[in-house]
């Protein structure tokens, strides 16, 4: 049966945050039970020694180069730039820890998202993703609503690009098993997707299709790129997002470990979650 992924309701998206953010303080003891501040939580969000100079010294180089190529550079370059990074290298968040937890629960469930599908399984046509943006504004609306406006205001918190890409190397699995529950709460499951992996199975079914064409990449290459890939995936660690779904379900998702049968099967919008 086919599943059409859509955009899930801000409504419900709405609902899932609230279950999380009423209980705020009450997850940040549990996730730290020796201090927020002694977590790998909070390290995003710290004061780094040396991190406001070596920005500063990425836009001078970037200046020096253009200056000696095309003469000077309005200075707007240099000062904006000041301006932002000395904005986000500022020491953190103030102690201000439900707002850094807040933002890590907005980036966990993007990442559920960007990892895999929702879906209830008495629907049996509907897989959901989320839009990021109506992440932050649902999550805004919320705090309005609960009092909560110091913590969900986007402008408390804004890390550098360095920071925000350590968020996929930091363990979050404990987050993800806790935003899984909350969207189970409200009926929702959760199906493990590879992108990556979808769009080599495509490109090889394209290439097999279209073989008259001249091509720099025959199927069977694809399909030996497809094959190497699989083998890695299935050889790792699973990502932070299944171990957080194996601690809250105790088994492991639909579509974890990927195989080629199941790329075939989403390929052709058959249901894969069932």
């Amino acid at each position: 049966m086919k599943r059409e992924p859509t955009y899930l309701e801000s409504e419900i998206l709405y609902q899932v945050l609230e279950l999380l953010y009423r209980e705020i303080d009450e997850l940040i003891h549990e996730l730290a039970p020796e201090g927020w501040n002694n977590s790998p939580y909070h390290f995003p969000f710290e004061l780094i020694e040396g991190e406001r100079e070596a920005l500063y010294k990425t836009y001078d180089t970037v200046a020096c180069a253009y200056e000696r190529r095309f003469g000077p550079i309005m200075r707007q370059y240099i000062s904006k730039s000041r301006y932002e990074i000395d904005y986000m290298t500022r020491t953190g968040s103030n102690h201000n820890y439900s707002a850094e937890l807040v933002y890590l629960i907005e980036h966990g469930v993007i990442q559920l998202s960007g990892s895999g599908l929702f879906f209830k399984p008495n629907e049996a046509t509907m897989q959901y993703i989320i839009d990021p943006f109506d992440v932050e504004e649902q999550s805004y609306i919320l705090g309005m609503d609960i009092d909560l406006a110091n913590t969900v205001d986007p402008c408390v918190l804004r890390i550098t690009a360095a920071r925000s890409d350590v968020l996929l190397y930091i363990d979050l699995s404990a987050i993800y098993a806790r935003i899984l529950q909350a969207f189970g709460a409200l009926g929702y499951d959760w199906r493990y997707r590879d992108v990556e992996l979808e769009d080599l199975w495509v490109e090889s079914e394209l290439i097999a299709r279209f073989s008259n064409l001249k091509s720099r990449h025959s199927h069977d290459s694809y399909l030996d790129i497809l094959s190497e890939v699989l083998t890695e995936r299935q050889n790792e660690l699973p990502p932070d997002e299944v171990i957080g779904y194996l601690s809250v379900y105790e088994k492991l998702p639909v579509g974890y470990p990927p195989t080629l049968e199941d790329l075939q099967r989403i390929s052709l919008g058959l249901d894969g979650s069932t």
